[in-house]
């Protein structure tokens, strides 16, 4: 049975393999050099190295080196695999060329007595395989080779590693101990361990990347970096030491490796520039309680408080990080969300931009403190600070602060802090949201917006280093919902000036809109101009510094300078002590007190049934947008007529320069009787109105016409204490002319209107319901009569009086 069993095998590979021939083929062996007393004495054994490379030839064989041969300008081909085993090693007397990159070793010398080696291009060999690793680094020089640092050597003399050469560790411990110089590094290959280390000198070329972990400290590195363009990678945590400063040629990658730099007290690490840094924005690169520079200015990179560890959650106080990011002179880059910080600025020209003021915001994590604070004390006017696109913020009911210049505890030169531009930087749920409490002037502030504040806008001056509260500039910007006050200035040093608001918009403020405590000596004008008003002072009474007020538009107090250029639509205003011109401003139905020690001159003005003209001049007339009939006229104190004219329409006049009486009708009979006084006229009237008693000149009744424009004045003198409740134009104008009387002073009141239907009417009329018995001289009363509006304009502004 296994008899047959074999012959069946046989005969199976017979008729499955009916090609198969048994005639020789080649088969190549590997040469071995063994030398004449060698174990091996076949066909594949040679004596020299020289003849086993020639009998090789072309083939695709193993060459064996097994005991040390010696090599004379010899050329070991690319198809040859050079194997050492054993003792092999080769003796090069003169030059060896080994175009194969297949070599095959222990770590242990193979190459002695080296005279030039030219390895193929792409070869790895290894420092072992040489006398030593100053061999190994002067054979490969001219190589385009990687040099494995198998063992660790000392570089001694100067040895020069070549451009093409790269060094590659492949595992921690074989260090380079450099006592002589080691030149042209570029190429490294290694881990995150030490590899050099000694007192010599390392010195690279341009573009070589070096992880800061194959040194023993960052010093170290630095030392041996010159003037060549080095990258230094931070890979983890590093401790930095000492105080050190990196080259505008030495830049930190803490990216590829996710490093950072944690500095100890006491100690400053100071970088070129951020352009100098690879980093990402919301990356921590600097950490301990030490601090980072910067030498060369920003360049074209901006830096991150992230940078510090400062970051946008708004959970964390972070200003310790947020600090150090902004008092480094240079601009900062702040991201999306909120950062919980209590910014003190001090050192260095800042710019810091957000992504928007709707996006990145910051706020105070002291409920009462201040969410930024500028206090570099440079008397220059170069611009401090420069804040662009994003947004200070507190919390629902006002309790935190946002913008100010130390707060309210003084340190040496806080009054010269100032000269910030603000851009496009809103402001919302703050107490105190702009605050300048010591002066701190010349600040710009474009495009900012004002909501859900206290004071929006608070400036005082340094009473004891004698800075004033002026000379800030707002342009466009928008402020609304501020509780208290849009403006609060107090300034009573002897100097202010050239605060300016242009093109700003006050709305939907509960509290007044302006509040000028105090703007003395102000040698240029509190100036507001191209200002929109709408809906503010609509709280019954504020309270500010204790003290009770009802809120207006415009509370202006001992501002000896102050001009309103077209804004509009101006309601309630009080004047104190102060001196204002307003020049082509609209305004609405709404209140003024303007107190005998202010003088408010209005020019041009545009109206709509106001009443806040009162306690003004008004020297010209522009245009009433009312259109309403007679009985909504309005009646303006103006300056006097100073031209008789005798070719208008009078619908009527009374000189009362005549000999009198005159009578008047109504709640009594009384005769107004003549006088010497009066401006135009030598003579005029007088009359005693009692209380509670309404009287209108009985000749008086003349007719308005649809369409027609009436022009209106009279002098007026009130005699007594006691004012008529409605005067002159009662039951005409809707502003009574009552209220621009002032004792023991002749004053011209006047005013223009449309007749939008057809009438009657009597005037003067007095209404008195004062208590007491009320006094009042009257001369060169007119109504004048004109087909147009222009024309009524021209006459009033132009001051004329039609004589009769």
């Amino acid at each position: 049975m296994k008899k047959f069993l074999f012959l069946f095998l046989i005969s199976t590979v017979f008729i499955l393999s009916p090609s198969i021939s048994f005639s020789a083929s080649t088969y190549l062996k590997d040469p071995i050099i063994t030398g004449t007393d060698g174990i091996y004495t076949d066909s594949r054994s040679f004596s020299t190295i020289a003849a086993a490379v020639a009998a090789i030839g072309a083939d695709n064989q193993t060459l064996l080196i097994s005991e040390p041969v010696v090599s004379t300008n010899l050329t070991i081909n690319a198809n040859t695999t050079l194997k050492f085993i054993k003792t092999g090693i080769i003796v090069d007397s003169a030059t060896l060329t080994i175009n194969t990159t297949n070599i095959i070793s222990e770590d242990r010398q193979i190459f002695t007595a080296i005279t030039d080696i030219d390895f193929a291009p792409g070869s790895v060999v290894r420092s072992s395989w040489f006398t030593d690793l100053n061999t190994a680094i002067d054979v490969t020089e001219d190589n385009d080779v990687t040099l494995i640092i198998s063992e660790s050597d000392t570089i001694t003399g100067t040895r020069t590693v070549g451009s093409d050469v790269v060094l590659k560790w492949e595992a921690p411990g074989n260090l380079i101990t450099a006592v002589g110089d080691l030149e042209d590094i570029k190429n490294i290959s290694a881990g995150n361990y030490q590899i050099f280390t000694g007192a010599g000198d390392l010195d690279f070329l341009d573009g070589t990347r070096l992880k800061l972990s194959w040194f023993d400290h960052l010093r170290a590195v630095l030392t041996w970096i010159e003037d060549e363009e080095v990258t230094i990678v931070v890979s983890g945590t590093n401790t930095v030491n000492f105080t050190d400063t990196a080259t505008i040629n030495e830049f930190f990658d803490f990216s590829s490796e996710q490093g950072q730099f944690t500095i100890s007290g006491g100690i400053i690490l100071t970088i070129h520039s951020p352009s100098n840094i690879i980093a990402q924005s919301n990356q921590q690169i600097f950490s301990g309680a030490g601090n980072s520079a910067f030498t060369g200015g920003a360049g074209a990179q901006e830096i991150y408080p992230e940078w510090w560890g400062s970051f946008p959650d708004l959970v964390t106080d972070t200003s310790v990080a947020f600090n150090k990011a902004i008092n480094l002179g240079i601009k900062v880059k702040l991201g999306s969300g909120t950062y919980l910080v209590n910014a003190v600025h001090t050192t260095g020209y800042l710019v810091i931009e957000g992504m928007g003021n709707d996006v990145t915001f910051l706020k105070s994590y002291s409920a009462t403190g201040w969410a930024f604070s500028e206090e570099l004390t440079s008397t220059s006017w170069i611009r401090h600070l420069v804040m662009s696109d994003l947004g200070i913020t507190g919390s629902v009911g006002q309790t935190r602060n946002g913008f100010s210049f130390g707060g309210v505890t003084y340190a040496t030169n806080l009054e010269y802090a100032g000269r910030v531009e603000l851009n496009r930087v809103s402001f919302t749920y703050l107490d105190h949201a702009f605050y300048k409490y010591f002066g701190n002037i010349g600040n710009v502030l474009n495009g900012c917006t004002f909501s859900q504040t206290n004071f929006s806008y608070y400036a005082t001056w340094d009473t004891v280093h004698l800075m004033h509260a002026g000379a800030d500039t707002f342009n466009n910007c928008h402020f609304d919902n501020a509780v208290l006050a849009a403006v609060f200035i107090d300034s009573t040093y002897d100097a202010a000036g050239q605060t300016v608001f242009n093109s700003c918009v006050f709305e939907n403020n509960p509290g007044f809109a302006f509040f000028i405590s105090n703007y003395i000596g102000a040698t240029t004008p509190l100036a507001i101009n191209d200002t929109w008003f709408e809906n503010n002072a609509t709280s019954v009474t504020v309270t500010i510094h204790a003290v009770v007020y009802t809120p207006r538009y415009l509370y202006i107090r001992n501002t000896n300078y102050a001009t309103i250029t077209r804004c509009g639509l101006i309601s309630s205003v009080e004047y104190i002590n102060s001196s204002v011109r307003e020049t082509d401003c609209s305004y609405y139905v709404g209140s003024s007190i303007v107190d005998s020690d202010s003088v408010r001159i209005l020019d041009n003005i545009n109206t709509s049934y106001a009443r806040n003209q009162l306690g003004a001049i008004v020297n010209s007339y522009s245009n009433n947008n009312g259109g309403g009939t007679l009985a909504t006229g309005e009646c303006f104190t103006i300056p006097p007529r100073i031209s008789k004219v005798f070719n208008y329409t009078s619908s009527f006049s009374e000189s009362f320069s005549g000999a009198g009486a005159w009578p008047f009708t109504g709640t009594a009979a009384i005769n107004a009787t003549t006088v010497a006084d009066g401006l135009i006229y030598a003579n005029c009237a007088t009359i005693t109105v009692p209380t509670a008693h309404t009287e209108y000149l009985t000749a008086s009744t003349f007719t308005y016409t649809s369409g027609k424009w009436y022009a209106y004045s009279m002098d007026v003198k009130l005699m007594t204490v006691l004012r008529p409740t409605q005067n002159i134009f009662s039951g005409w104008t809707y502003n009574d002319a009552a209220e621009s009387l002032v004792k023991d002073k002749w004053i011209t009141i006047g005013g223009i209107q449309l007749a939008s239907a057809t009438s009657t009417m009597s005037i003067p009329t007095i209404v008195n319901t004062s208590g007491g018995d009320v006094t009042l001289r009257m001369s060169a009363l007119q109504v004048i009569e004109f087909g147009t509006k222009m024309e009524a304009v021209r006459y009033f502004n132009e001051r004329l009086y039609q004589s009769e």
